[in-house]
């Protein structure tokens, strides 16, 4: 008696829950890439 509820209670939710609503896997957007325009080399006038 003092066994089943313990058991039941601990095994059927968890093992239940997690498998019968699975979350759909969300693939987040991946971020376009933004490619930083390279800054125009300023030719420093060395004397």
């Amino acid at each position: 008696m003092s066994l089943n509820p313990p058991l039941q209670l601990s095994l059927n939710p968890p093992l239940q829950l997690p498998l019968n609503p699975p979350a759909p896997t969300i693939v987040p957007k991946p971020a376009p890439t933004i490619a930083p325009k390279p800054a125009p080399t300023i030719p420093y006038n060395k004397a």
